[in-house]
């Protein structure tokens, strides 16, 4: 999820080399620790961020197959920046910028990185490219419940979340360890909690059709239940929300084969599994999920691997405007409770309150014009009075 995110940050801030670094190589690209090296060297001594020298890759001479890969993740970048900002890059003219949650499914992609994920036989990575789809139907989430958000209101509601999560308790200094069945074994804990105790997910479909699949769920979820010392609690839902479509869940097969006695079934919202009402127990079907997919249309089908093909015309540095626009690095601006700063489209405001999170640190403005706003201090367009 940090990699997507970090792709996600490019998308509205190339020139943060931080974001650039963890993902030039993520996933495999055959982009090693030398080429990023002798890109940083170029940069240090041109002055300029990591994004510029990647804009021509062919003046580092590092051979054909690395000038390509080099090219190729520029393309990305270049194009995730066009379906966030809506900024033709070399041109003052604009297009609609496209919803975070499109811009997020373009990256994952077209970098290769979710289908990395899906097609490995590592169980964690297989887990790893579930969260990626959940993160889609969050992001589809926020459009619904914010039309006009941009990616960059998105990534600031993420930051203010990662800020939440990092905060102590301070009443009961208590815990939450989140963790996949797969790295469950040899841990022991008073209460337990299993999600998601549903067909698809446990049993996995896609271990579900596979030889012994079925009997290597089962054992993964009994490592799961004897996890729980004194208090054991599933949860399991009547329909679930993938890739921001709802399909009907349907309850494991698995909880058929725990004794009745030993539950004690709560129903949260009426109607639930082993109840008479029109429930999970007189459903007999299941709407398939659509996957997860690529975008097809938009702004992203309008780009071609330009500088590969022969008699190509070069493209001139002077002729790139950053494809931000109004968007930009703030660097190191420290902002304080009482600071006054001007917004280009929200006008002067009044900051009420600091969250610092490194380079997620948001500000909560009061504007006169515009009431209060969250800002993600580090692209936000603002200017410190």
């Amino acid at each position: 999820v940090k990699d997507a995110f970090a792709y996600l940050t490019l998308a509205v801030n190339p020139d943060d080399d931080l974001a650039l670094r963890r993902v030039i190589n993520t996933p495999k690209r055959g982009i090693g620790e030398a080429t990023v090296a002798a890109l940083q060297a170029k940069a240090d001594r041109e002055g300029v961020p990591l994004r510029e020298v990647l804009r021509e890759p062919e003046e580092l001479g590092l051979g054909p197959k690395l000038t390509l890969a080099l090219g190729d993740f520029s393309r990305l970048i270049d194009e995730a920046a066009l379906l966030a900002t809506g900024v033709v890059p070399g041109q003052d003219d604009r297009i609609p910028a496209r919803p975070p949650h499109e811009v997020l499914v373009h990256l994952l992609t077209k970098s290769g990185l979710h289908a990395a994920l899906a097609q490995s036989q590592d169980p964690q990575d297989q887990a790893r490219a579930e969260n990626l789809d959940e993160l889609v139907s969050q992001a589809k989430e926020y459009r619904v419940r914010y039309p006009e958000g941009s990616t960059v209101d998105y990534l600031t509601e993420i930051s203010l979340f990662a800020a939440a999560d990092e905060l102590d308790d301070p009443v009961t200094g208590g815990k939450v360890t989140i963790m996949t069945l797969h790295t469950a074994k040899g841990l022991e804990y008073d209460a337990v909690f299993i999600t998601g105790v549903e067909e698809s997910l446990l049993p996995h479909r896609i271990s579900a059709n596979e030889p012994g699949g079925i009997a290597e769920e089962r054992r993964l979820f009994y490592v799961g239940i004897t996890r729980a010392r004194k208090r054991l609690f599933l949860s399991l839902a009547t329909s679930r929300a993938a890739y921001g479509d709802v399909s009907i869940a349907m309850p494991s097969r698995f909880l058929a084969e725990i004794p009745g006695e030993l539950i004690d079934w709560r129903d949260s919202a009426g109607g639930g599994f082993g109840s008479r009402g029109g429930g999970l127990g007189s459903l007999s079907e299941r709407r398939e999920s659509k996957g997860f997919r690529q975008i097809g249309s938009g702004p992203s089908t309008r780009f071609a691997r330009s500088g590969t093909q022969s008699g190509a015309p070069e493209r001139p540095k002077t002729e790139w405007k950053s494809p931000v626009g109004a968007l930009r690095d703030n660097g190191d601006l420290k902002l304080a409770v009482g600071d006054r700063i001007k917004h280009d489209d929200f006008g002067e405001g009044r900051v009420v309150n600091v969250i610092e999170n490194g380079p997620r640190t948001v500000a909560e403005v009061e504007f006169a014009a515009k009431g209060r706003k969250r800002l993600l201090v580090k692209v936000a367009p603002i200017t410190k009075l």
